[in-house]
């Protein structure tokens, strides 16, 4: 079913956009980009507001965690930078090799002395002082991989076997490697964006609705006879009944929202960062 798919052959650049690689509007899109600087430097701040005293009384530097954001946004700026002057269509070529090596990273990862292993999840990797996670890379991969071959294969997107199906499979792969990490956010967020992309590509509606219903036994499965995930959605329906046990995060969140009211308490002015939480520039940082 799927060599069909795979082995077509594309539609070329011509076809597609109606010119040469030569007419494309290199011209730089300054208001994308000036956004898109203004959310980094922001969140940068934001580092550096949650997480001061915390990386301050650990590793004696207040600025950890936030020379850390630096880094990790000064590689993504030179990412964008390269991949600027990259064609996206030169992209297509890749787009298996890169399935490929996004499949093999996330079953390496769950291999013991291979995948790190931290809060009873195998999610991560770790090259000196720096981590890697694969799923993150797959929902990059899985976006290019479904686009470019739903651009190219229109004609089966209405079928359920050819089309439909095939393209469930392919991301269920992904997405049991990822829930034996486990890590069922992420999950859920490439159920989603695959569903997404479904609907724009032109899929049936009916098979997008019949689609739903599997899921309701596996959300079951999944979340309520999992003990520590059936916690959360209880204390988060209660979070007062255990105040100092499941539901402390969140008793945690309503006390900062109600210290701060509609203006908030100003840039680095929150009390529940002040040890309150264990790593309060992650989950709460809102």
């Amino acid at each position: 079913m799927s060599s069909g798919l795979l082995n077509r052959p594309m539609p070329d650049f011509q076809e597609n956009f109606g010119g040469d690689r030569d007419e494309i509007d290199w011209k730089i899109d300054w208001v994308w980009l000036g956004v898109t600087m203004a959310l980094v430097i922001f969140g940068v701040i934001m580092i550096y507001s949650a997480s001061s005293q915390l990386a301050a009384k650990r590793y004696h530097n207040s600025f950890y965690f936030a020379q850390k954001q630096m880094a990790f946004a000064f590689f993504g700026f030179l990412v964008m930078i390269a991949f600027r002057f990259i064609p996206y269509q030169k992209i297509q070529k890749w787009v298996l090799w890169l399935m490929a090596a996004s499949l093999l990273s996330l079953i390496l990862v769950l291999i013991p002395g291979i995948g790190s292993r931290m809060g009873g999840a195998s999610r991560w990797f770790r090259l000196g002082g720096v981590s890697f996670q694969p799923a993150e890379f797959s929902k990059l991969v899985l976006v290019i991989f479904l686009a470019w071959s739903m651009s190219g294969h229109r004609d089966q997107i209405h079928d359920l076997l050819k089309g439909f199906l095939f393209y469930w499979g392919v991301v269920g792969v992904f997405i049991v490697l990822i829930l034996l990490e486990p890590d069922l956010g992420m999950a859920i967020t490439l159920v989603l964006i695959t569903g997404i992309m479904l609907f724009v590509g032109g899929v049936r509606i009916k098979h997008l609705i019949l689609s739903l219903l599997p899921m309701i036994p596996m959300a079951y499965l999944l979340v309520w006879r999992v003990p520590y995930r059936r916690v959360r959605v209880l204390s988060y329906l209660d979070p007062w009944k255990d105040p100092l046990g499941s539901g402390f995060h969140l008793k945690h969140s309503f006390l900062a929202f109600g210290s701060g009211g509609f203006s908030g308490r100003g840039l680095t002015g929150s009390q529940q960062k002040l040890f309150y939480l264990p790593e309060p520039h992650t989950d709460f940082i809102f």
